[in-house]
């Protein structure tokens, strides 16, 4: 059986799991995806402090190389 057979199978039989366990498996290969793509999806505070960093660079608030 070939990989891809496998994961076919496996789809089939996972569609026959309950809701929850469907709903985990899910979140799981999302997960997969993105690590393996190299997604990464930014939480509340990392998407602020961007944003902070951002509004910075725009008013010229950005340490020199002398600065640093």
């Amino acid at each position: 059986m070939t990989t891809q057979e496998k994961v076919e199978s496996l789809i089939q039989q996972a569609a026959e799991l309950p809701d929850d366990a469907q709903a985990e498996l899910l979140q799981s290969l999302v997960d997969m995806r993105s690590q393996h793509l190299g997604i990464y999806r930014l939480d509340e505070e990392a998407r602020a402090a961007d944003a902070g960093s951002a509004e910075d660079t725009r008013l010229g608030r950005s340490a020199t190389a002398q600065d640093i």
